[in-house]
């Protein structure tokens, strides 16, 4: 019987933001784009604003 991986939005979000994360430390965007990213990423897995 194959175990069921269960991968949330978070975890999505989590990873994804990770990615963008060292495109921007690597500079290959910049710092307004990083963050129009994280917000769009936010709205599109629904992540509840957090104390970040």
């Amino acid at each position: 019987m194959k175990k069921k991986e269960i991968v949330t939005n978070q975890m999505k979000y989590e990873y994804s933001a990770k990615v963008v994360f060292n495109l921007y430390m690597d500079k290959l965007i910049t710092e307004d784009e990083y963050r129009i990213i994280l917000t769009r990423l936010k709205a599109h897995y629904k992540i509840i604003q957090s104390n970040d």
